[in-house]
């Protein structure tokens, strides 16, 4: 393991450090060394892909309009006859596929948001001046000073009750841009799930993520 540390700090500090961090260290080290065994998101036909929390499998189909649906236990992703004679590799495909889901799970979120995000504002009495959705890497929300949120549309890859966390997360930003005690105290007022959520999030992270 390589530790970086300044130059001016003397050797004892830096194992003492060590010493007392070990048990975070040794986790950290661990969850690290789970992510890497896992294969990056590739989309392609029987790829398994989360959608609402639940395990849908990518499949692929062809007719003469594209679209996107949820068919029991399938993402079902229909391309164009037009687009079969061009995407001739894998990695063409891969990338058709992406674009797709991207705008269907940005669709989604938005339609949830335009039903869920005014129920949860008016029950934490918090507004914001505006909505929008876009993709992060590794991020869920976000809310500037403007009073202006912003969502992952990779949310609905997760359950609706986190879902529901992140929203109440980026509404208690309105009053308090911090991760203070006192914006916490308010995120547990308006989320009962608050710690299952989180717990939920930092299970399943290294399977919600998309590549570049």
């Amino acid at each position: 393991m390589l530790v970086r540390a300044p130059v001016y700090m003397p050797l004892l500090s830096i194992e003492r450090f060590l010493l007392q961090k070990s048990a975070w260290l040794q986790q950290k080290i661990t969850e690290q060394a789970q992510n890497r065994q896992i294969p990056p998101l590739v989309f392609a036909e029987g790829v398994p892909i989360y959608y609402l929390g639940e395990v849908k499998t990518i499949a692929i189909k062809y007719a003469m309009n594209k679209a996107v649906k949820v068919c029991n236990e399938q993402l079902e992703i229909t391309l164009s006859y037009r687009q079969q004679k061009k995407l001739t590799t894998s990695e063409q495909l891969h990338q058709a596929i992406k674009t797709y889901l991207a705008s269907f799970f940005k669709r989604q979120l938005e339609y949830y948001l335009s039903t869920r995000l005014p129920v949860l504002s008016e029950q934490i009495g918090l507004y914001p001046t505006a909505n929008k959705v876009r993709f992060y890497k590794s991020r869920w929300g976000s809310c500037n000073n403007r009073g202006e949120l912003q969502f992952n549309y990779l949310l609905m890859m997760l359950p609706t009750w986190v879902i529901d966390y992140v929203i109440i997360h980026e509404l208690c930003h309105l009053q308090y841009l911090n991760h203070s005690k006192e914006f916490w105290s308010l995120v547990h007022r308006h989320c009962i799930n608050t710690d299952n959520a989180k717990k939920w999030l930092k299970q399943h992270q290294h399977i919600l993520s998309w590549p570049a």
